[in-house]
C-alpha cells in the first residue's frame, strides 16, 4: 500500500486507505474524512431468539480495563424466562 507519509492512519481505517485517498486527497480536511467514515456506519437491530423446547440459552458478556474484569451471564428456557 503506498501511502503518503504525511497520512496517518491507524487500526481499521488503514484498510481502508486506498479508497479513502482518492476521495480525500494528499492534504486532507479531516473533518471530511471523518464524516465520510460516520455515513459509512448502518445500525442493525439484534433481536433475542428463544432457544428450541427442552433446551436453555446462555448469553454471557465481560471486558477488562486496567486490570479490573467483570462479566456476567443469565440462562433463559424455551419460554423466555429466566433460569435461578
Amino acid at each position: 500500500m503506498n501511502v503518503n507519509k504525511k497520512v496517518s492512519l491507524g487500526g481499521r481505517v488503514r484498510g481502508l486507505a486506498p479508497y479513502l485517498l482518492p476521495l480525500i486527497g494528499r492534504n486532507p480536511d479531516w473533518e471530511s474524512v471523518r464524516y465520510l467514515l460516520i455515513s459509512n456506519i448502518s445500525i442493525v437491530q439484534v433481536k433475542w431468539l428463544k432457544p428450541s423446547n427442552s433446551f436453555v440459552k446462555i448469553n454471557s458478556d465481560g471486558s477488562c480495563k486496567d486490570g479490573y474484569c467483570g462479566g456476567g451471564g443469565v440462562i433463559r428456557d424455551h419460554r423466555g424466562h429466566l433460569i435461578h
